[in-house]
C-alpha cells in the first residue's frame, strides 16, 4: 500500500484515536485486496454486512519491518494465507470483537500469526487493528529464542497472547509510534531492531506454554468451511442446495449451520448470497453495461428474481446495480 504522507499524533492504540487526514479510505472490497496483495498477503475479502463499505488504512515501513493501521465500517470476512517469511502481528484496538481460525477475544492482546499461516478471520462489529510484519531473518539476528533451529509449526500457526503481560503492551505502544511518528533512516534501523527484539523475546516466552492458546478446536471447522467456500465458489450459476454443500463438506445439517454462524456469524444460505452479490459486483465494475446486460449478469450469477436480486444489492451495497455501473 501506499505511504500516507502525514500522521497525527495519536494516543498509543487508544479506541478513540482518529487516523491521519492524509489516511487512504477504501470503497470497496476490490480495492482493499489488491492493496493486500501488493504487501504479500494471499487473501480474499467479503462484506458480511449490509451497506457502503469504507476501510480506512495508514501505512508504515520501518526498515525490514511494514506497519499498517486499518479500520472497517463493517463486518467483514477474511480468508486466505499470511505473507511468506514474516511473523504477523496483528492488535484489535478498542472494544471491537476479532476472531482468527475461531480464536476470539477484545482486548489488548495480540495474535501471532506464522509465515503462510492460514487465516480465516472476522470482525464481529466495527473494527480497527494494527498489523506488523516482521521477517524472520531479522528476529534470528536478535539472538533472543533459538531462532536458528525454529521451524514454523501446525500447532502454534496461529497464537493467541491474551492481556497481561507488560512486554505485550510495550509491543503495542511501539507499533503505534512508529506509526505515527516520522523517523530517520537511521532511527528505523533502531526502531526496528527494538521491534524485532520485543517480538522475538514474546515468542520465546509463549511458544509451548499454557499462557498461549492455540489454534487446535477450530481445525475441523476451518476443513469444512473451506470445503463448503470451494464448492459454493464453483457452482455460483447454479441452483445450490444446502444438502449438498453439506455432503461436499462432509458435515452434517446442524453442524455446518453451527460452523457458520459461529465463524462468519451468518447462516450458509445468506454466505450463498453474499458470494453471488460480490460476483456480480466485480463483472459490473468490468464494463459500462445497460440495464439490459446487467439483468444478464445477474442471471449468470444465480439470480432468477431480478426484483429481488435489486432489493438485495442495494442493501448490501447502499446503491442500486445501475448506480454501479454508472460509477465505473
Amino acid at each position: 500500500m501506499s505511504d500516507t504522507k502525514t500522521y497525527r499524533e495519536r494516543s498509543p492504540l487508544s479506541d478513540s484515536a482518529e487516523t491521519s487526514a492524509d489516511t487512504l479510505t477504501y470503497c470497496g472490497i476490490d480495492e482493499m485486496q489488491a492493496a493486500c496483495e501488493r504487501n504479500g498477503w494471499s487473501v480474499e475479502f467479503r462484506q458480511l454486512d449490509p451497506g457502503m463499505l469504507a476501510v480506512s488504512t495508514a501505512s508504515r515501513d520501518c526498515a525490514d519491518i511494514s506497519l499498517l493501521d486499518q479500520s472497517f465500517s463493517q463486518r467483514t470476512e477474511i480468508v486466505g494465507e499470511a505473507p511468506q517469511v514474516h511473523i504477523t502481528v496483528l492488535a484489535p484496538v478498542g472494544r471491537g470483537k476479532f476472531s482468527i481460525n475461531g480464536q476470539s477475544f477484545d482486548g489488548p492482546g495480540i495474535f501471532l500469526l506464522q509465515p503462510r499461516a492460514e487465516l480465516q478471520a472476522a470482525n464481529k462489529e466495527i473494527l480497527r487493528v494494527v498489523a506488523m510484519t516482521v521477517p524472520i531473518s531479522l528476529l534470528r539476528e536478535t539472538g533472543r529464542g533459538d531462532w536458528h533451529t525454529w521451524q514454523p509449526s501446525d500447532r502454534c500457526q496461529t497464537l493467541l497472547i491474551e492481556p497481561g503481560a507488560r512486554i505485550v503492551q510495550r509491543l503495542r505502544l511501539l507499533m503505534e509510534a512508529t506509526l505515527v511518528q516520522p523517523t530517520s533512516a537511521y532511527d528505523q534501523v533502531e526502531r526496528a531492531s527494538s521491534l524485532a527484539t520485543i517480538l522475538a523475546t514474546i515468542v520465546d516466552q509463549h511458544i509451548g506454554t499454557q499462557k498461549t492458546t492455540f489454534r487446535t478446536s477450530s481445525a475441523e471447522a476451518l476443513q469444512i468451511l473451506r470445503r463448503a467456500r470451494e464448492f459454493i465458489e464453483a457452482h455460483l450459476s447454479e441452483t445450490i442446495l444446502i444438502r449438498d454443500v453439506c455432503t461436499v463438506s462432509a458435515t452434517s445439517l446442524s453442524k455446518l449451520e453451527r460452523t457458520f454462524q459461529r465463524e462468519l456469524q451468518m447462516s450458509p444460505s445468506r454466505y450463498i448470497l453474499t458470494c453471488r452479490l460480490e460476483a456480480v459486483r466485480k463483472e459490473l465494475g468490468k464494463s459500462s453495461s445497460a440495464d439490459m446486460q446487467i439483468a444478464h449478469v445477474a442471471m449468470d450469477h444465480g439470480f432468477n428474481h431480478l426484483g429481488r436480486f435489486a432489493g438485495s444489492y442495494r442493501e448490501q451495497y447502499g446503491e442500486l446495480p445501475s448506480e454501479t455501473v454508472r460509477r465505473t
